[in-house]
């Protein structure tokens, strides 16, 4: 089900969210509206934050190329992520599910490890 995502400045989307340590029908849930809003928005990954669920999950599904259809089976759902190393920089423009119309020049990891 699409959910309305948070758009800032919504004092919610500073929340700290909580580490998951139950694996049930709610969570699979979660991740599977998560993922139907981030698809019908147009969005490449969303936090559960986004939505109102203070949980640390997120979905990520990178298309190869623009009009590439985002399968279900291609999505990553990450719960309680830990970035364990990371190197190098890199430079590109990203936009937010929560900032709509937004696109600023970012710095990031060239590389992560990322445990969840």
């Amino acid at each position: 089900m699409v959910k309305e995502v948070l758009i800032y400045p919504d004092k919610r989307l500073k929340l700290v969210s909580k580490e998951i340590v139950e694996f049930n029908e709610t969570l699979h849930q979660q991740i599977d509206d998560m993922h139907d809003t981030m698809v019908k928005l147009g969005g490449v990954g969303l936090a559960a934050i986004q939505i109102g669920i203070d949980i640390r999950a997120l979905v990520l599904n990178i298309p190869k190329d623009e009009n590439e259809e985002q399968k279900k089976e291609d999505t990553l759902e990450v719960i309680n992520p830990v970035i364990i190393h990371r190197d190098g920089v890199e430079i590109s423009s990203e936009g937010c599910l929560s900032l709509p119309g937004v696109y600023e020049e970012v710095q990031r990891s060239k590389h992560i490890v990322l445990e969840y």
